[in-house]
């Protein structure tokens, strides 16, 4: 093969699409290096918690999964499951318990300041 060959693609004897290329060391199915960037993996993550108490699953008082469960459910950082459940304190359907962990809050009443 020389230089100037346009017919090669670069790939020798892998069985590969010619000009698409294997990463070495990103055998993980998690989605990859962008599903990890994904800026909006935490608003799904809260999403499906604030689900969970909408629809009765998980009642007051009640614990919500760790920021490791929900960080190995989702495949990602337990920073990104962390700022999911601050989300949701900041609505107020969650409170924190430092060293316990987080509690579905218990509703508000409405009309009453």
């Amino acid at each position: 093969m020389t230089s100037g060959d346009s017919t090669s693609s670069g790939i020798i004897g892998t069985g590969a699409t010619p000009g698409i290329r294997a990463t070495p060391g990103r055998g993980d199915t998690t989605g990859g290096a962008n599903a990890r960037r994904d800026p909006r993996r935490y608003r799904r993550i809260a999403d499906e918690v604030r689900a969970l108490i909408t629809s009765g699953a998980l009642v007051p008082a009640e614990p919500v999964p760790t920021i490791a469960e929900l960080a190995g459910e989702h495949g990602c950082a337990r920073q990104t499951a962390a700022k999911a459940l601050r989300v949701l304190v900041d609505e107020g359907l969650l409170i924190r318990y430092p060293g316990f962990g987080y509690y579905v809050a218990r509703p508000r009443p409405s009309g009453q300041a």
